[in-house]
């Protein structure tokens, strides 16, 4: 592995002894986890750990990364911890406040290396689809259904690849935290596009604003199913298993067989990943399980002779039935 990467401590009130101390064993660490995950690395170029995330976003946007990259996240649907940036052919990693917070709190220090490794699997997986599935890339589609849905799709699986990678590295803290944003977000799901629908529906609100809130809630949703199938897949285990275990159910949720397809799905994609897939199309599968699920929940992307079209019927429930 190049080891020549750098790990840059943001933080005031700290002597440069200290820094550069702090800086070299989170770098041995970083190390320490590639070895172990066998994660395929060499493409990172920096590590940020910062005491204002949302200012050192800002800082990176002068350096010309695009601002799709570096979206702050600390509203009801929670707080962002860090993200894996691909600027050029090198991967930048920055860890927030609420990071360096966990790293220095002995109750909660261990569960960090599970989010550390979320975001380097997140390097290791683009650096495999740049040498294997090159157009998962692609941001150009032929039909309406693709440019509606991949986007989506492709999260999804970037979301569970990271989480299945860095499975072995679970605590406690990290699996009660994805179970419970899971359900909190069929809950946020509800709230917000259920009433959302009986909204546009009566003419309260634009087509616009019920298609933003229903994206914003959408991939929340998804990406908290996929962070989900990703522990449980990566620990061995079954959804049923895993369910049981943490004493809770989606049982009666609309979501139930979505989430139940999606680990069938997810499993059958990570045997063939990535040498075996035939491209980006391999995702076909969990297209066509969103899109079903769409259509459960009563909200139908078509597209009528070039014309694209959100058919939003009327659904007297949200997930519980």
């Amino acid at each position: 592995m190049c080891n020549d990467f750098k790990v840059i401590l943001k933080v005031e009130n700290i002597d440069e002894e200290s820094k550069n101390i702090f800086e070299q064993d989170f770098k041995e660490l970083i190390v320490k986890i590639k070895n172990v995950l066998e994660l395929e690395i060499n493409t990172l170029d920096r590590v940020i750990l910062t005491e204002d995330y949302k200012n050192e976003l800002e800082l990176l946007k002068e350096e010309g990364i695009d601002e799709s990259f570096l979206t702050y996240t600390n509203n009801s649907l929670g707080v962002g911890i860090g993200k894996s940036i691909d600027f050029n052919g090198k991967d930048i990693v920055i860890l927030s406040e609420t990071f360096l917070s966990m790293y220095s709190d002995k109750d909660t220090n261990k569960s960090i290396l599970n989010i550390l490794a979320h975001e380097l699997a997140h390097i290791d997986d683009r650096n495999k689809k740049n040498i294997h599935i090159k157009d998962f890339f692609t941001e150009e589609y032929s039909n309406y259904e693709d440019r509606a849905f991949y986007p989506l799709v492709k999260n999804s699986w970037n979301e569970f690849y990271a989480n299945y990678k860095a499975s072995s590295l679970l605590t406690p803290l990290n699996r009660n935290h994805t179970n419970d944003t899971f359900f909190d977000a069929l809950n946020n799901f509800d709230k917000n596009i259920f009433d959302k629908k009986w909204s546009y529906q009566n003419r309260y609100i634009s087509l616009g604003e019920f298609l933003d809130s229903f994206r914003t809630h959408a991939y929340y949703l998804f990406n908290q199913a996929s962070y989900l199938l990703g522990n449980i897949i990566g620990m061995n285990y079954t959804l049923d298993k895993y369910l049981d275990e943490m004493n809770c159910s989606i049982k009666n949720t609309i979501m139930e067989e979505t989430l139940y397809t999606m680990e069938k799905i997810f499993n059958n994609l990570i045997q063939n990943y990535p040498n075996k897939w035939n491209g980006v199309k391999e995702l076909e599968n969990l297209k066509i399980c969103l899109i079903d699920y769409y259509k459960d929940i009563g909200v139908i992307f078509k597209e009528v002779e070039g014309q694209s079209y959100v058919d939003v019927k009327f659904s007297k429930y949200g997930h519980q039935a």
